[in-house]
């Protein structure tokens, strides 16, 4: 099932797509949360004159200072609301998205699954460089493996808002 859904996911973005614009691909990282201790990557491709697909990884090394072992990934698609005035990939955009990520300190193991929207604008200048900026609500549906109270599992639903601040290059 794992290989059947990499697979469907690699042909969606790699496939060519029929259509003519500057840009193709945009590759980007976020240096706010580089600072906080989590590397991450996003590739987006635009499928279509008003679409994007984005994909992401990260990896969690530190978290408020506390050393972790983490990872994650994330996907999205993007309709850009500006597209007549703009070529995608720039200009205002809607994005449902969801992620999941796993975490340990030793102690605890926590896994997240969220599912959210996210309104915001990126641009892609003739230079390539992009910049993308973003906000919205996340559900987080959280559960905690406690290694403290005999390994039960503790859960946790709630909404946080989430803000995209990256830098990339598009090319």
């Amino acid at each position: 099932m794992k290989k059947k859904l990499f697979l469907f996911a690699a042909v969606i973005l790699f496939a060519t797509t029929g259509f003519s614009q500057k840009f193709n691909h945009v590759i980007k990282t976020s240096p706010i949360t580089l600072a906080f201790g989590n590397l991450n990557v996003k590739y987006e491709k635009p499928i279509n004159s008003k679409a994007s697909v984005q994909i992401g990884v990260f990896y969690l090394y530190k978290l408020f200072g506390v050393e972790i072992n983490g990872y994650g990934g994330e996907a999205g698609f993007r309709y850009y609301f500006t597209n007549a005035k703009k070529e995608i990939p720039s200009g205002f955009y809607a994005m449902p998205q969801a992620k999941y990520s796993t975490a340990g300190s030793g102690v605890d193991k926590i896994a997240d699954f969220s599912i959210g929207a996210e309104l915001g604008y990126q641009w892609a200048f003739d230079s390539g460089f992009a910049l993308d900026l973003g906000v919205g609500p996340l559900y987080h549906m959280i559960t905690v493996d406690d290694n403290y109270t005999g390994g039960s599992n503790q859960t946790d639903n709630f909404i946080f808002p989430t803000a995209t601040f990256a830098i990339g290059y598009a090319f």
